[in-house]
């Protein structure tokens, strides 16, 4: 007989963050005339975001089951969801804009106020748990 048992659970806790090098690439620019085009060696025109580091609140909750696959081998499926507050830059830095124009780079930079996003992750899970 197919042994099946259902859980939920929930947690809270705190993520540490860092972005570092986060940087947003254009697609391949195609038209040598257009405005997006590729530097002299062939390099892609980006804006990169200032760097970020904080610590959130996280809650999290889970539901899934334990499928019995044989006396001490268990299977768990189970989906997550995590919401760990809003993660962003740091207040005063700078955007780097990079493009490049018949061959010539230009770089502006442009001071922003913090950036922020929300961080939330929903996961499907399959584990394999071994009893000893």
């Amino acid at each position: 007989m197919l042994q099946i048992e259902p859980y939920v659970g929930a947690g809270p806790g705190f993520t540490d963050f860092r972005l570092d090098n986060f940087v947003q690439r254009f697609p391949d620019p195609d038209d040598a005339a257009g405005y997006l085009q590729r530097g002299p060696a062939g390099e892609v025109p980006f804006t990169g975001l200032p760097a970020g580091s904080g610590r959130a609140a996280t809650g999290m909750v889970t539901a899934g089951v334990a499928v019995a696959v044989s006396a001490r081998v268990r299977l768990d499926l189970a989906c997550r969801f995590a919401d760990a507050g809003s993660v962003g830059t740091d207040a005063g830095g700078d955007i780097l804009i990079v493009r490049y124009r018949q061959g010539d780079r230009s770089e502006v930079q442009v001071p922003i106020n913090e950036t922020t996003a929300d961080f939330r992750t929903h996961a499907v899970l399959a584990t394999l748990r071994v009893d000893f």
